[in-house]
């Protein structure tokens, strides 16, 4: 086919102009990090590590970041929005937590002495997100000052002070002279071995029932008297009482109206320790607590009682709460609850 040479110079053009309009797309503008901000050197284990991101404004607009996201855990910025006019700076102030990564499965007598670190900040421009590689890398290396410390720890469920221990060993050159915690929460001890090896013993105090967390702090020094980072370890559990029914709750069923059921419930200490129920206070006038014909202290340091259960006349569903006051031999006072529940169908034909 036979194309005129004035039509092939009009498609030429056209096809320089698309071109240009695709190389002269306007681009947002971002930030560039300032040399050296993204890398912190090197820098001692520690959870609150501090760090200053800056970034200039290269451009001849307005930079707006809405937000400002993050890899993980272990780092957090502030602040999360901000302006920065053309040619200025900014600047970030990061927190880092150089546990991250820790060597905590790692055999103690193997340790390493640098551990690398990298963490992310992906700005959220208010042009429209961000470039698929505009992020902020930051990067350092950790000298560890201990091995094998643990992320937390817990106690799991406690009904009294009780111990935790763990082992961590101190790198070349470092030792371990205190290990703190607030006084009304715990305490905490550690021994030293003919391996090198310390063993740091965690205690907590009395307290009220339910969930617990608070701080214990490893204070270490170099071998010329620096005082180094305290490593900040999370403590947590939860407490529950010593005495316990068991079992807690009890699902009688379908009964007829007006029928009789007994069932059993102990109240038992998880320590083994004496106890008395000095009064007992139900929710539903249909259900006793009768004590059981042996009302003496069994062998597994647990007391019996009969519930004996008159249902009610009409159908539906019913439940009771049986309360227990309990007064053990550490002096501590508690109250237990034991739920029952049953259901009540249309009498007999």
């Amino acid at each position: 086919m036979y194309s005129h040479p004035r039509h092939l110079a009009v498609i030429a053009l056209l096809a320089v102009l698309g071109c240009n309009s695709q190389s002269t797309r306007t681009v947002p503008p971002s930030l560039e990090p300032v040399a050296g901000s993204l890398h912190f050197g090197e820098a001692w284990e520690q959870s609150g590590f501090r760090w200053q991101v800056r970034l200039r404004n290269q451009s001849s607009q307005t930079v707006t970041v809405q937000d400002v996201q993050t890899s993980c855990k272990c780092i957090a910025a502030t602040p999360q929005a901000f302006v920065v006019e053309p040619g200025q700076t900014a600047t970030v102030d990061v927190t880092l937590d150089l546990r991250q990564g820790s060597d905590e499965d790692l055999p103690v007598s193997e340790p390493r002495e640098l551990s690398e670190f990298s963490a992310v900040l992906r700005p959220k421009y208010a042009t429209g997100g961000a470039a698929p590689g505009d992020t902020w890398r930051i990067t350092g290396h950790v000298r560890r000052s201990f091995y094998g410390v643990p992320s937390v720890v817990d106690f799991g469920d406690i009904s009294q002070s009780e111990n935790v221990s763990f082992m961590i060993k101190a790198a070349d050159g470092v030792s371990l002279v205190d290990v703190r915690c607030d006084a009304e929460q715990g305490a905490a001890t550690f021994s030293n071995d003919d391996a090198g090896l310390t063993t740091v013993r965690t205690q907590v105090s009395h307290r009220k029932g339910g969930r617990f967390e608070f701080p214990m702090k490893l204070i270490a020094k170099t071998g010329g008297g620096v005082d180094l980072p305290p490593i900040t370890i999370p403590v947590t559990g939860r407490v529950v009482s010593d005495v316990m029914p068991h079992p807690a709750e009890s699902v009688l069923g379908l009964l007829q109206p007006g029928q009789v059921v007994e069932n059993t419930i102990l109240i038992r200490s998880r320590s083994g320790q004496q106890f008395d129920i000095e009064s007992v206070i139900c929710s539903d006038d249909r259900v006793e607590i009768l004590p059981s014909r042996n009302q003496q202290p069994r062998t597994d340091g647990s007391v019996a009682y009969i519930v004996k259960v008159s249902a009610a006349d009409k159908p539906g569903d019913y439940s009771a709460t049986v309360g227990f006051q309990v007064q053990s031999d550490d002096q501590q006072q508690s109250n237990v609850s034991f739920r029952l529940t049953y259901t009540v169908g249309n009498a007999a034909i």
